[in-house]
């Protein structure tokens, strides 16, 4: 989509220039043969200024989209390390209450509506954590074609910090994916 925008900026700027450039070209000339002539080279002219002018003001939106993709990517990181510390406690806090049920089981003194409450739990947990997977994994895809993209245009300064944002993506789904194991065991324990 970007790249789109590019090319309609270029393409604009060409048409525009040759468009103006033909025109000023026009009015220099004092005879037909020199109005035509100078009004075919205005406008070559002007077409050349006009994509160069295009490609300039490109620059700008691309770095900013690049910048703009990038502090989304560093918030959505963040937003995945706080979703998997809270999990890393939520299953801490189901494995105690899991082992008290299993206490009470073993002692013949268990509440089978305590157990399938559990297990509800565990259940809803669990196809949120499988949710917020689907939507990291996404990321992740987005992030990897951010990285090829700036391969592609040579941004070299660029591409280590789309290695690190895409290390970072991957630690935190594996830790997600972690989780999510060890709920779907507490889950076969009920």
């Amino acid at each position: 989509m970007g790249e789109e925008k590019a090319e309609d900026n270029q393409t604009q700027g060409a048409f525009w220039g040759a468009l103006i450039g033909a025109v000023v070209g026009a009015f220099i000339g004092d005879e037909n043969e020199d109005q035509a002539r100078n009004a075919a080279i205005g406008a070559a002219i002007g077409a050349g200024a006009g994509l160069l002018l295009g490609k300039t003001l490109d620059q700008p939106q691309k770095a900013q989209a690049a910048e703009s993709e990038s502090a989304r990517v560093d918030r959505i990181i963040r937003e995945m390390r706080a979703t998997n510390q809270q999990l890393r406690e939520d299953l801490s806090g189901y494995q105690q209450k899991i082992e008290r049920l299993e206490q009470a089981k073993s002692q013949g003194n268990v509440n089978y509506r305590d157990l399938q409450k559990q297990k509800q739990i565990l259940q809803q947990r669990q196809a949120s954590a499988e949710q917020a997977l689907s939507q990291l994994t996404n990321e992740l895809k987005l992030s990897q074609q951010f990285y090829r993209n700036s391969q592609r245009e040579n941004k070299s300064n660029e591409l280590l910090q789309w290695q690190i944002r895409i290390a970072q993506l991957e630690q935190e789904k594996y830790e997600l994916e972690s989780s999510i194991d060890d709920l779907m065991a507490m889950k076969s324990r009920l």
